[in-house]
């Protein structure tokens, strides 16, 4: 059998003479203990009782909730790409010829031009009505715009108009200055 343990003097209850102190007093006895703690005065001209004034008008100037006074852009604009203005490039002067060797050089090329066994080809797939590639295309509209500036410069592009009324045909040849002199040097006018 278990026997209850007997009373004896280390098991005792103590009396309480001290009587609980309220929370309240308990919370002030900290603060008092805080300041028994600290010795001497605070470091520092920070802490000093003109600062705490300035920094508390401060405070109040510089309040979190209304945030920065600079103006903010509400909807984004789209970017504006800045375009400079190319700098006219410096024409490059191709050296000056004679004209003479200028009409020479532009012949030789024409010539060059019409010689062009891919391009003669190229020209006679599309009379045939063949199709040609997008690169051929570009070549062949490249060579024949080259050949329609050959042509001009050398005054070789002078079309005729193809008259198709007999009176328009009279009338141009009424109006041509026709001198028989040019072709046959034994007609003499009467």
């Amino acid at each position: 059998m278990a026997t209850k343990p007997e009373k004896s003097a280390g098991n005792a209850k103590r009396p309480d003479n001290k009587k609980k102190k309220p929370a309240f007093s308990a919370q002030e006895a900290r603060e008092q203990k805080k300041q028994a703690k600290r010795k001497g005065l605070r470091p520092g001209a920070r802490n000093s009782a003109e600062t705490q004034e300035q920094k508390n008008q401060s405070v109040k100037n510089k309040d979190a909730r209304v945030g920065s006074r600079k103006p903010v852009a509400l909807v984004a604009e789209a970017p504006v790409a800045v375009v400079k203005a190319p700098k006219p490039a410096a024409p490059k002067a191709e050296p000056q010829m004679p004209p003479e060797q200028q009409l020479a050089k532009w012949e030789r090329e024409l010539e060059k031009l019409e010689n062009d066994d891919r391009l003669n080809a190229l020209l006679d797939k599309l009379e045939l009505e063949q199709p040609i590639s997008e690169e051929d295309q570009e070549w062949l509209d490249k060579k024949l715009a080259r050949h329609q500036e050959l042509l001009k410069l050398l005054g070789l592009n002078e079309e005729e108009k193809v008259a198709s009324d007999p009176d328009e045909l009279l009338q141009r040849f009424i109006e041509s200055d026709f001198d028989p002199n040019q072709f046959d040097s034994r007609y003499k006018e009467d």
